[in-house]
């Protein structure tokens, strides 16, 4: 599935998404070949010396967690999200961050500052 069928998917989306599909699928393939190989001459084969073993290891976590992830960000940066089928909320349309009413509406007769707490900006206080 990564290296053939996920691929032919991610190609269809477009020559960009295909590209980052291809560097991100190659770095998670090659590692996930690595990590046998390193059980093998490590506690499999008592090879190479324990702290020999912990760079080994550590060299693969870091690439499989930070390299892949800057790798993915780095070949998203020019990507729409909507292309992917994504729809990411701004921060100004999430109703959670100004309630069931815009900023700026008026609520009672007054404009709001935009909080949930109903403070307005002091022409109704009390």
């Amino acid at each position: 599935m990564l290296t053939f069928e996920a691929r032919k998917h991610a190609n269809a989306l477009g020559s960009d998404v295909g590209k980052s599909y291809l560097y991100c699928g190659a770095l998670t393939t090659v590692l996930w070949i690595l990590y046998p190989i390193a059980w093998g001459v490590c506690e499999g084969g008592n090879v190479i010396s324990p702290d020999s073993e912990a760079a080994f290891y550590g060299t693969l976590d870091f690439l499989a967690k930070i390299g892949f992830g800057c790798l993915l960000l780095w070949g998203h940066r020019g990507i729409d999200p909507g292309r992917l089928g994504l729809r990411i909320r701004d921060y100004d349309e999430d109703p959670a961050v100004h309630g069931a009413m815009g900023t700026g509406e008026k609520k009672d007769g007054a404009a709001t500052n935009g909080h949930t707490n109903g403070a307005t900006d002091g022409a109704n206080a009390a």
